[in-house]
């Protein structure tokens, strides 16, 4: 007979693959007609657009184009000069996961920019771009949520609340602006464009992006001089929400996909028009409450039950960790005019010594200047960035906030770059649940053995000794060790015969009655005089203690049923006998199966706490109550 499972889903976004590839572009090209010849290349450095992703059934493709600047030298022309070249790249990850997700965020960084003049007009150049990969799927876990309602079946439910990714999704935002330069530009030499994100929110049906791009452009004027501009432009965009939930908390992450920036003139000045294309990720999260049946029986009959572990993918916005490098450029000298062509920071890592947790990337910075014969030159410092951090991390990546800022200082400049660090707080959660299972046709009354208990005499510590005391499989979840040898089981029988004219001792031998042989032992003893500082119970009448079964059988007599008959024997006994209004019970965490005979017997979980074995050792348990007024309830199903 079917149980009547109910299931719910709770479905989340989940991370379901991840790939980091580099792949190396070479190109061969000359410059255009109206360029000077090349005498000496001074630096080339570059920006990665991130374009198309395509996905097949085993790898992942994207590919977009690196706009490499190289700046020059000519004996036909004084000054710097500069061309730019477009290398467009493909990386491809072989991952099958990767591959059959429904999103996936690609983000780029450069790990190699190099020009070389093969001749004056022809130019070699060679980038290595690095393509870091994330997939993301929507997935249903599947979990049992409730039982048809009947009054045999019990069910132990847990509560549990999670944090999920409930949406993942792509938007692509532009801004297009022109800004005022001074001294009026005449020629654009080098432009980077640092885009940054501030808020995201909905509103609505709508989604509201607020940042800023920094440009930071080097470029001749009119006065035929060096001059460099860097600004701040607002990004603001209102998109499309639809799918969004508009009380979720966010995460938002952004990539270039194009740029560009040209001179602008004019009657009245000059400036910039600046274009910048981006997409952008946002993640959504909510918080999800839901009620999960661990655990079913029946109190009229055996139960065959399918039981499974499901694992929730907790997660939490990424925690955006930052901090600061400040980096001192020395030139040997005042130089008046700097131009930083180029930064990024390698990718980061987790690092633990004496204890101390830290995340740790290079900065890497490439900075122009003239030296003292106004030649340009380039000088490149790395500086090592270590943050420390008191919690556990995982899945750690940085990136650069913003644009460095550079003060000048005597004898160089310092450059202040600030460095991101995004830590991902995932946590899986198992989720134990019933899964499936029946109910058995054979009452469990018509399956049960018939028993006797009784006093346990001292003419018993035979079998005592022989059928359960001695094994270290049966007394592994009791208070006492295993007896040594019958002498020892023989001396606590006559201490427990002593006992027995005490009108508040209780204690059975557990008798097979077709064999006569003296299987085990039940008893219900006051656990507060034998651990106080156990968990006095809230909620429950302990004015004369807490009284409390315990139980132990032979391992030949497991798994059939002879435990939960001598358990509700003694239930049975306690009600009609004490004017007790609750009994009490617990079994170890890592022997679920006591816990279902307890339930069997109509104990009700209801709360976890830790008992100790004679020697000290903690053992975690779970506790279980059962009242007067549930046990009348209970009679006519037993």
């Amino acid at each position: 007979m079917e149980l009547g499972l109910q299931f719910t889903d709770l479905t989340c976004w989940e991370k379901t693959g991840h790939a980091a590839v580099s792949h190396e572009e070479t190109m061969e090209t000359s410059i255009a007609e109206y360029c000077p010849d090349m005498t000496r290349i001074v630096s080339a450095c570059g920006q990665l657009y991130i374009r198309e992703k395509t996905a097949s059934e085993e790898r992942t493709a994207v590919s977009g184009t690196v706009r490499v600047t190289v700046l020059y030298t000519s004996e036909e022309s004084a000054g710097l000069r500069s061309l730019a070249v477009s290398v467009p790249f493909t990386c491809t990850a072989e991952d099958r996961q990767l591959a059959s997700s429904q999103l996936i965020w690609a983000t780029g960084r450069l790990l190699l920019v190099e020009a070389q003049a093969v001749t004056a007009r022809r130019l070699y150049v060679r980038v290595l771009p690095e393509v870091t990969m994330t997939g993301f799927t929507r997935v249903p876990h599947r979990f049992c949520s409730g039982v048809e309602e009947s009054s045999a079946l019990r069910t132990r439910c847990r509560q549990r609340s999670f944090s999920l990714l409930d949406t993942a999704v792509e938007r692509d935002v532009s801004m297009a602006q022109e800004v005022q330069a001074s001294p009026v530009p005449e020629e654009l030499l080098l432009y980077r464009l640092y885009p940054r994100l501030t808020s995201c929110r909905t509103v609505g049906s709508k989604l509201v992006v607020k940042g800023e791009v920094t440009l930071s452009a080097l470029y001749r004027g009119q006065d035929q001089q060096l001059h460099t501009y860097e600004g701040e432009l607002p990004l603001s965009q209102i998109l499309d929400g639809a799918g969004l939930p508009e009380d979720g908390e966010y995460a938002a992450r952004l990539c270039l996909t194009g740029g560009e920036v040209r001179v602008l003139r004019s009657d009245t000045g000059g400036g910039f028009s600046v274009t910048a294309e981006l997409r952008l990720l946002l993640c959504a999260y909510r918080t999800a409450q839901c009620t999960c049946v661990e655990d079913l029986y029946s109190i009229r009959q055996p139960v065959r039950l399918e039981q499974e572990t499901v694992t929730i993918p907790a997660v939490r916005p990424d925690r955006v960790l930052r901090e600061e490098t400040v980096e001192h450029l020395d030139f040997g000298g005042n130089r008046p005019f700097f131009f930083i062509t180029d930064t990024d920071c390698a990718a980061a890592s987790v690092t633990t010594e004496e204890g101390q947790t830290a995340l740790r990337t290079t900065v890497r910075t490439r900075l122009l200047y003239l030296d003292e014969s106004d030649t340009p030159s380039v000088t490149e410092r790395t500086a090592e960035v270590v943050l420390p951090v008191k919690e556990p991390v995982q899945g750690v990546s940085c990136g650069l906030s913003g644009a460095p800022e550079v003060q000048m200082g005597t004898g160089g400049c310092d450059v202040r770059q600030v460095v991101a660090f995004l830590a991902e707080d995932t946590c899986p959660e198992p989720l134990q649940t019933v899964s499936g299972g029946e109910l058995l046709e054979t009452a469990e009354q018509e399956c049960m053995p018939s028993l006797v208990l009784r006093r346990l005499l001292p003419e018993d510590a035979g079998q005592m000794y022989q059928n359960w005391a001695s094994d270290p499989e049966v007394t592994r979840w009791l208070r006492w060790e295993p007896h040594k040898n019958v002498d020892e089981t023989r001396e606590l029988l006559a201490a427990w015969a002593l006992l027995y004219p005490n009108g508040d001792y209780y204690q059975w031998a557990i008798v097979e009655k077709s064999t006569r042989q003296v299987f085990g032992s039940i008893g219900v003893f006051t656990s507060s005089s034998a651990e106080p500082e156990r968990d006095p119970w809230p909620g429950f009448d302990h004015t004369n203690g807490v009284w409390e079964v315990g139980y132990c059988i032979g391992k030949a007599w497991w798994n059939k049923g002879f435990t939960t008959e001598a358990l509700k024997a003694v239930v049975e006994y306690w009600f009609k006998n004490t004017d007790s209004s609750w009994l009490a019970c617990c079994h170890a965490f890592e022997n679920p199966a006591s816990g279902r005979v307890q339930q069997k017997a109509g104990f009700v979980y209801d709360h976890d706490s830790v008992y100790h074995k004679f020697d000290g050792t903690p053992v975690a348990c779970r506790c279980y109550a059962l009242t007067r007024e549930h046990y009348e309830e209970l009679r006519g199903l037993f």
